[in-house]
């Protein structure tokens, strides 16, 4: 006898997963010693890897928070969302590929669980917006 296949979270499933992870993960403070420790001199050419990251994790972070809100939002803002959510932090700032390979567990334990909670976030998002997309289409 076979077992069904798991169903998919619905909507408001996704949503209050997202919601969860942005109080449980998202708050924290930027690993600043980890940032520094990677992007070397603060006159070089990753002197804006501190603001960027930010500015990465505070647009992940706003769509966590804000996942119920997502549902309501014009589809032109959605398909936005989703370019911005298909792309990792490194892809999303290639100025700083060459420093990816510096982000390891054992050298920067901070800046490397921030990037994997962050990327899970990413993840969850990008399937909510995706899911409220097809959803859309379907309906019209």
């Amino acid at each position: 006898m076979s077992e069904d296949a798991p169903r998919p979270p619905t909507i408001a499933e996704r949503i209050e997963e997202l919601r969860a992870l942005y109080h449980r993960e998202l708050l924290r403070p930027l690993p600043y010693k980890d940032c520094r420790k990677i992007k070397g001199d603060t006159d070089g050419p990753h002197q804006h890897l501190i603001p960027d990251l930010s500015t990465y994790n505070s647009n992940i972070a706003s769509k966590c928070l804000g996942a119920k809100k997502l549902i309501a939002r014009p589809t032109d803002y959605l398909l936005e969302s989703k370019r911005r959510l298909s792309q990792t932090f490194f892809e999303q700032y290639p100025q700083y590929a060459d420093l990816e390979r510096l982000v390891t567990r054992a050298g920067t334990p901070k800046l490397y669980e921030e990037l994997e909670v962050y990327e899970r976030a990413r993840k969850l998002a990008l399937e909510l917006v995706e899911v409220v997309l097809d959803s859309r289409e379907r309906s019209s």
